[in-house]
C-alpha cells in the first residue's frame, strides 16, 4: 500500500511542478520559441503525472484502464518536446524544421492508436496494481521514447565544443537531465507497458528531478533571461516540499483520529495546527529564499 501513497504523491509534485514551472515561464514571453518548446516540455511531464495520480490510486478496473490510456498520450509528446527544446536552445530549430514537424504529427496520429487493442488488449494484475497487457504497437511506442530522448544527446554532445563557456555550464546540466529523464521514465514505461510488470514504476516521481536541474540552469547561468521567473517557481516548489507537505502527510495520517472528536475539539486542533504552521512557514521560508538567491 505504501507504494500507491509514495507514487500518488511523488507524481502530484511532478504535476505541480512540471505545469507551474511551464505556465510560468510561457507567461514572460510566450512568443519566444525556446520558451514555447520547455512549456510544452514541462506540461507534458505534468500532465503524465497528474494523470498518474489518480490512477495508481483507482480501485475501479475502468477507471484506472481509463487514466492509464490518458497518461499515455503526453508520452510521447514530453520526449518530442524535450528534443525539440533542445533544438531551440542551441538556435538549431530552423534547420531542423522537417524533423520536428514530423516528430508533433507522429505524437498525434499515435494518440488514437492507444485505445485501440493494437496498442493493448487490456490490464493484468501486478503486486502495485495494473499493467498493460501490450499489443504490437507498444513496443513501437517505446521505441520512439528511446529514440527521441536519443536525438537529445546526440544533439547537446554534437554541439557541445562550439558552446560558449556558460552555455557548456547549461549544456551540462541539461545533458544530466536528459539522462535522469531517460532513466527515470524508462523503467517506469516498461512496467505500465506490461513488458516487465514485476517491476514497480517506482522511478516515476524523479522525473521531476529533470525540470528542477532545467530550472537550476535557468537560474544559475540565466538561461533563456527568466531566471527571476525560475527563481519564484523553485522556491514556490521548495515551499510544497519543505513547509506544506509535512502538514500534509501529517494530517492524513491523524485522519481517523481528527474523525472520532467532536466539533470543538476539531475547532481547537485544527486551529493550533494552522497557527503551528504560520510559525514554521515564516520561519523557514525566509531561509529557502536566502538559499536560492545565493545560487
Amino acid at each position: 500500500m505504501w507504494i500507491k501513497y509514495y507514487l500518488a504523491f511523488g507524481n502530484f509534485l511532478v504535476a505541480v511542478g512540471g505545469i507551474g514551472m511551464g505556465l510560468l515561464v510561457i507567461s514572460k514571453n510566450w512568443r519566444d520559441r525556446a520558451k514555447r518548446a520547455y512549456f510544452f516540455f514541462t506540461v507534458s511531464a505534468g500532465l503524465y503525472a497528474a494523470f498518474f495520480a489518480p490512477m495508481i490510486l483507482s480501485k475501479s478496473y475502468d477507471k484506472y484502464l481509463l487514466y492509464l490510456n490518458l497518461l499515455a498520450i503526453p508520452v510521447v509528446f514530453i520526449a518530442i518536446s524535450n528534443a525539440y527544446f533542445v533544438f531551440e536552445w542551441l538556435g538549431i530549430a530552423s534547420k531542423h524544421r522537417l524533423f520536428i514537424i514530423a516528430s508533433y504529427i507522429y505524437g498525434l496520429f499515435y494518440v488514437p492508436i492507444i485505445f485501440t487493442p493494437i496498442y493493448a488488449t487490456g490490464l493484468q494484475q501486478t503486486s502495485w496494481g495494473y499493467a498493460y497487457i501490450p499489443g504490437p504497437f507498444m513496443y513501437v511506442w517505446m521505441m520512439s521514447y528511446v529514440v527521441f530522448f536519443m536525438v537529445a544527446f546526440v544533439t547537446l554532445v554534437l554541439h557541445y565544443k562550439s558552446l560558449s563557456h556558460i552555455r557548456k555550464k547549461q549544456a551540462m546540466l541539461f545533458f544530466i537531465g536528459n539522462v535522469i529523464g531517460a532513466i527515470a521514465g524508462l523503467p517506469n514505461f516498461l512496467a505500465l507497458g506490461g513488458i516487465v510488470p514485476q517491476v514497480a514504476p517506482l522511478s516515476s516521481p524523479f522525473i521531476l528531478l529533470y525540470v528542477i536541474l532545467a530550472g537550476y540552469a535557468i537560474i544559475r547561468y540565466r538561461a533563456m533571461e527568466i531566471d527571476t521567473v525560475i527563481h519564484k517557481t523553485i522556491l514556490w516548489l521548495a515551499s510544497i516540499l519543505f513547509l506544506v507537505a509535512p502538514f500534509g502527510i501529517l494530517h492524513y495520517m491523524l485522519r481517523p483520529w481528527l474523525a472520532r472528536m467532536g466539533f470543538m475539539s476539531t475547532v481547537v486542533t485544527t486551529t493550533l495546527t494552522l497557527l503551528i504552521f504560520l510559525a514554521y512557514y515564516h520561519r523557514l521560508r525566509p531561509r529557502i529564499d536566502h538559499f536560492f538567491r545565493r545560487l
